[in-house]
């Protein structure tokens, strides 16, 4: 019985942070006396929020790059053990020190990605 309460108390603070948004009618006099502040606000607020969505594209592509990585490894394994006849032993092992710290690249990145939205690179 206990568990069914906690679980009921996810539940319902899950339902409070995605309830659906009530959108109330406003009356056009109350529309054009805000619309001037609001112009003025996202004038200011522009280069702000110009620079918070550059530094997250940035922070995405750098997570996208950490995770194609990853597939170094297998690649280096690949060249180390078939491509050492061929002289690609130290190509395979290079691959493989990239590809064994891409995993912490990524977490790194992915950790590091809402202070980049914000804006602090």
């Amino acid at each position: 019985m206990k568990m069914r309460k906690w679980y009921l108390g996810i539940g319902v603070a899950v339902m409070c942070c995605f309830a659906p948004v009530r959108i109330h009618a406003m009356d056009p006099v109350t529309i054009a006396l805000v619309a001037p502040a609001a112009i003025r606000l996202a004038e200011a607020t522009h280069p702000y929020v110009m620079t918070g969505l550059a530094g997250g594209a940035q922070g995405l592509a750098k997570i996208g790059i950490s995770a194609f990585k990853i597939l170094y490894l297998p690649l280096g394994v690949c060249e180390a053990t078939l491509g050492l006849p061929f002289g690609m032993l130290s190509t395979g092992v290079g691959h493989i020190t990239e590809g064994a710290a891409a995993p912490f690249e990524l977490v790194f990145h992915t950790i590091l990605l809402p202070v980049r939205f914000l804006g602090v690179q």
